[in-house]
């Protein structure tokens, strides 16, 4: 079997789909999808038909996810496998599905913007998601303006998200002994962002742990303790003082014996004074999941 935390395995070893997620960070009803929907991988079978997978299937994954992250459709990667040309176009399927979700938030239409969704991440990583669709429509979903019903929008856009990530850490993160609490800076904020970056986390074999997003930073610690927490992500988007950097971050929750990560736009405004007292910032996805990555035993 390979460890849940190396990113390769050896040339006669296989492992069951579940070390294959962990190690490419892609959930196993999307390594499915890709196999039977689109044709991308054709795993080996157990006699009782258990999937197993090597290292060129570790490698089919990479590129498929080099493609996605280029804005390539999941739908158009087969073609570009192992194809030695690098042009690609990007599609305009991210548009359509924007096009989509802005409609049913239009018309209040939950059911149909949480089936867009569902399809969303079942075919694609957390990752990929966020760059090319949700990012962009968050940044213009954030705060309400002065149109009739945006403040409604914002409501529905942050509920049907909150239940998609709770489902997804409900079916893959369970069996996941390796719990990150994510906290708001500012308590009581509707952001979109930490729910994908949870989203992330699972795909990387940690349980995330969103029930208590609006502590106050004094009360954490009794979280941390309680729910026996490996690692902590606090997350803001606003300038932080020096004060707090150092009696609350560093001080208070810096004696807690577990990683903790500052993410989101505070960690670029902020950068100064965490840094200053040696607290561990990230404003990039990917390095938030690589810190927690490299802290997992």
């Amino acid at each position: 079997m390979a460890s849940n935390n190396k990113e390769q395995i050896t040339e006669d070893e296989v492992i069951p789909i579940r070390d294959l997620s962990s190690i490419t960070g892609v959930n196993s009803v999307t390594i499915r999808a890709w196999e039977r929907r689109y044709g991308l991988l054709k795993p080996r079978r157990t006699p009782k038909g258990h999937r197993l997978y090597t290292q060129e299937h570790v490698d089919i994954i990479n590129e498929i996810k080099r493609h996605l992250n280029r804005g390539i459709a999941i739908s158009k990667v087969k073609d570009l496998l192992h194809s030695e040309t690098h042009s690609f176009k990007p599609d305009d399927e991210w548009q359509q599905h924007s096009d989509q979700i802005i409609e049913a938030l239009n018309n209040l239409n939950e059911h149909k913007l949480d089936a867009i969704l569902h399809e969303l991440t079942g075919s694609y990583p957390a990752l990929t998601i966020w760059q090319h669709l949700i990012k962009p429509l968050t940044e213009q979903y954030s705060h309400p303006d002065a149109s009739f019903g945006s403040h409604s929008k914002i409501l529905l856009w942050h509920k049907v998200l909150s239940e998609q990530v709770a489902r997804q850490v409900k079916k893959f993160a369970q069996g996941s002994e390796k719990i990150i609490v994510l906290s708001h800076l500012e308590p009581h904020s509707l952001y979109v962002e930490p729910l994908f970056i949870a989203l992330q986390l699972v795909e990387a074999g940690f349980k995330p742990d969103l029930t208590y997003t609006d502590l106050t930073l004094e009360e954490i610690p009794f979280v941390i303790e309680q729910v026996k927490a490996n690692g902590l992500l606090l997350f803001g988007n606003n300038t932080i003082t020096k004060q707090i950097v150092n009696r609350e971050i560093a001080g208070r929750l810096g004696k807690l014996n577990i990683p903790v990560m500052v993410a989101g736009n505070t960690a670029a405004v902020s950068k100064d004074f965490l840094d200053e007292f040696d607290v561990n910032n990230s404003a990039s996805h990917e390095t938030i999941i690589d810190f927690f990555k490299s802290i997992k035993s």
